[in-house]
């Protein structure tokens, strides 16, 4: 009857009053330890609900034949005018795409990369110089072979023509012959004299054309002179010279370097903070570059080879159920050891105050 009476009275959840409860240093000293434990092991289990967890899996990539790679450059040449400058895109299929101007801005720059100008908008040519009908070897397939009737049509006529004066008797310019004659041809390849005429290669024999070696004062074979629109003459802090070329006299000297990109797309797949799956997409790439021949000259080659595979990081969601079970886990743990704990201090306790007891009696 008493235990109904109990029961009756308080419940499940019956309370012991506080009068007949004791205070002990021990229990004190169990609480602290056990909320300390509690906050420890709440804020474990918290950072691991938070952190993200991931699986990473290399599978065929998905991506459609219809879908385009963005690719975003940003290209320095100090000492490259903005009218030579052109971007041409083409694919292992045959594809291409020349001098593409739509999505592409140029901009002047000093030797410091410095701006010093707006953007750079390719007009039309403000004159058309005409010319007699002597095309003298114009479609030759290497440079142009150039005499005093017409060096000044052809030195006008382009932005830029590159000369080169030589000798047959000469050692040196018949050791330049075929690399002059080698870039001429990729220079035509490169730059239709007919569509774009921005650039041309000339020879001069100055055996034949003894006058026109002197009126460019020719002291030496072979000689390289740059013409910009008729004129060899350039102001070099305060002192007027000719144009020259003072690089190597090779053709892999006329080319440039290339730049291999293996592209590997990277998918990322959430469920974090919607229900709705995430697809986040980036594309990681290792790049190596190197000096090799090549047909264009001169020519920066950016190489991409988008890999067949692609990387899928996949999020692993939390249950927040499951973080609450946890939390009650830990919560109701560490109060049962607790309890355990106190127990078994409580009755060693009161066993060692007994034995003392029997002995002083």
């Amino acid at each position: 009857m008493q235990k109904s009476t109990v029961c009756c009275n308080g419940g499940r959840w019956g309370k012991i009053p506080r009068d007949l409860t004791e205070a002990s240093l021990s229990g004190a000293g169990l609480s602290i330890f056990a909320a300390l434990a509690m906050v420890f092991l709440f804020g474990m289990e918290l950072s691991s609900y938070l952190a993200v967890n991931t699986t990473t899996s290399v599978i065929v990539d998905r991506s459609s034949d219809g879908e385009f790679l963005r690719i975003d450059f940003n290209l320095s040449f100090p000492a490259l005018s903005c009218e030579f400058a052109s971007v041409d895109v083409s694919d292992v299929l045959g594809t291409n795409r020349l001098n593409i101007t739509k999505t592409v801005r140029k901009f002047s720059i000093d030797r410091n990369l410095v701006p010093t100008g707006s953007e750079f908008h390719a007009g039309p040519i403000p004159t058309v110089n005409k010319h007699g009908d002597d095309v003298e070897e114009y479609h030759g397939d290497g440079s142009v072979a150039l005499s005093s009737r017409n060096f000044d049509s052809y030195s006008h006529q382009y932005p830029v023509l590159v000369v080169n004066f030589y000798a047959p008797w000469c050692y040196w310019s018949n050791r330049l012959k075929p690399s002059w004659e080698k870039a001429a041809q990729i220079i035509r390849e490169r730059y239709d004299p007919e569509m774009d005429g921005r650039i041309l290669l000339g020879k001069v024999d100055c055996t034949e054309e003894v006058e026109l070696c002197k009126r460019h004062h020719i002291q030496g074979y072979p000689s390289i002179r740059i013409f910009h629109k008729g004129s060899d003459m350039k102001e070099n802090q305060g002192h007027h010279d000719h144009d020259s070329y003072y690089g190597e006299r090779d053709t892999e000297s006329l080319v440039a370097i290339e730049h291999y990109l293996q592209i590997v797309k990277t998918e990322l797949v959430t469920l974090r903070y919607s229900k709705e799956l995430k697809v986040l997409e980036e594309y990681e790439y290792t790049a190596h570059s190197s000096l090799v021949h090549s047909f264009y000259v001169p020519v920066v080659k950016f190489h991409f080879e988008p890999s067949p595979m692609q990387v899928l990081v996949t999020e692993l969601p939390k249950s927040f159920s499951h973080f609450i079970t946890n939390v009650c886990a830990i919560i109701g743990g560490v109060f049962t050891v607790a309890g355990i704990l106190d127990s078994i201090l409580h009755n060693t306790l009161r066993l060692v105050k007994k034995v003392e007891l029997g002995k002083d009696i």
